[in-house]
């Protein structure tokens, strides 16, 4: 149990016993491998209270090291704010140790990515607020490239190189989810990064530069962060390390850093004007060629806009959705297709769109964007649909379903056949779906749609 009374004691100056559970074969047994002891050693560790050497100043005005204390960990659930807590925040540096393997339970249990070895330089804290184990933390060697923060940096790939070893991670951070004390995160950030400087370099002989981490922006705010003056660079594209290769997943995470050593500061000049603008390169790309026919206003019932008001609401509109997009070309081919639905051309295909909108070759690219490029279809209709609903929201709305078809002279586009077809009244050559739309004082706009596919479309004959 973890709320267990039972003590492990030890003197100043002394070594702790031996553990009741060391790997000792027993006779007529065979020798247990040592994933097996490790877990035998964290069932007791789990269950039993711990007490360490010295460990930290908890304060930057403290006079004296903590002495030694007992810590225990216990579900009773712990709330309020810091300053309600007049104990002091200690980390337990557990690298190589036996309770190294309760802090990885701890963060395999309860951290939303759960435990993975770690190979390389890495560091591991348990975090203690008085004698209640609360939360755990570590750091390990950033990434080897990151554009964002390479830019933000400013330095060549020479320079990078040689800055790389003092470039750390703060790969795991966890607040235990029955602790919930406010300002406790930020506090510990700003303990973890001074004890961090001082182990990194002494176990690796390296002095930290720079701190990086990663927010899952769908789960958490980042606030910790912001409050310990980390500095947000963007986010990520999308993409995720499995074996040797990096493989699109589509859960964008935001970035945060911080400048640890004044040594880089006085190199580099970090500067966040070095970061890509995206709303810029947005706006360079729409106004490549013509953005919209002028009847297109009267037809939407839009009073009177200049060509630039347009341009601004349309790149603003689209910078929601190019997170969503898992490389840097493919904005453009975005922006292409957005403005040939707006334009007065005919057919509003890709050959045409592309055509009158495009570079030279852009059919090809275009039609390889719709066909087999990796987005987050999920991520991008959500997106809209709270873009939707923050223009049109009204507690007085009706959600309405109706049945829409398309006419269609090929034979290619998915669901494509001859059925009942709505806008001419007779059988044509059509798709056909179900839309679900939501309207209001605020306006009207479609939330969702299915497409209908024919029973023909599943035959084995069927080309």
């Amino acid at each position: 149990m973890l709320s267990s009374r039972r003590r492990i004691k030890t003197s100043c100056g002394r070594q702790p016993r031996r553990n009741r559970l060391s790997p000792k074969t027993p006779p007529n047994k065979k020798p247990r491998s040592k994933l097996l002891w490790t877990n035998a050693l964290l069932i007791s560790a789990s269950e039993q209270l711990f007490n360490t050497a010295p460990l930290i100043e908890t304060s930057p005005l403290a006079k004296r090291k903590v002495p030694n204390m007992e810590y225990r960990l216990s579900r009773a659930p712990m709330k309020g704010d810091l300053k309600d807590f007049p104990d002091q925040i200690a980390l337990i540096n557990v690298d190589e140790t036996k309770w190294e393997a309760l802090w990885d339970k701890l963060v395999q249990d309860h951290h939303y990515l759960g435990y993975d070895s770690v190979i390389g330089s890495r560091v591991k804290y348990l975090i203690a607020l008085g004698e209640r184990v609360v939360g755990a933390i570590s750091y390990c060697s950033a990434a080897y490239k990151l554009g964002p923060r390479d830019a933000y940096v400013g330095w060549d790939e020479e320079a990078r190189l040689s800055m790389l070893p003092g470039l750390v991670c703060n790969n795991r951070f966890l607040i235990l989810p029955w602790v919930k004390i406010k300002n406790l995160a930020s506090k510990i950030l700003s303990l973890s990064l001074k004890r961090m400087r001082q182990d990194w370099e002494r176990q690796y002989g390296t002095e930290p530069l720079m701190v990086e981490t990663f927010v899952d922006g769908s789960m958490f705010s980042g606030t910790c962060y912001a409050a310990d003056n980390w500095v947000r660079l963007g986010e990520t594209k999308g993409f995720g390390r499995q074996k040797n290769a990096f493989v699109f997943h589509g859960r964008t995470k935001d970035i945060y850093v911080k400048i640890l050593s004044p040594k880089l500061k006085r190199l580099f000049n970090p500067d966040m004007d070095r970061l890509p603008n995206e709303k810029k390169d947005l706006l360079g790309i729409i106004r490549e060629s013509p953005t919209y026919y002028p009847s297109i206003l009267k037809e939407s019932a839009i009073g009177d806009l200049a060509l630039v008001d347009i341009e601004e609401l349309l790149a603003e509109h689209l910078l929601r959705y190019t997170p969503y997009l898992n490389r840097s070309e493919l904005p453009r081919h975005l922006v292409v297709l957005m403005k040939g639905f707006l334009s007065d051309i005919g057919r509003k295909s890709v050959e045409p769109v592309a055509a009158s909108f495009g570079s030279p070759g852009a059919y090809q690219n275009i039609a390889n964007f719709l066909r087999m490029s990796k987005w987050d279809n999920e991520g991008m209709l959500k997106e809209y649909q709270d873009e939707l609903f923050e223009l049109l929201s009204d507690p007085f709305g009706m959600i309405t379903f109706d049945g829409c078809d398309f006419s269609k002279k090929g034979k290619m586009s998915p669901g494509v056949a001859r059925q009942p077809c709505g806008p001419f009244g007779r059988m044509d050559n059509c798709q056909t779906s179900v839309m679900a739309g939501f309207s209001g004082k605020n306006g009207a706009g479609v939330a969702d749609y299915e497409l209908f596919m024919p029973e023909i479309w599943f035959r084995e004959d069927f080309e």
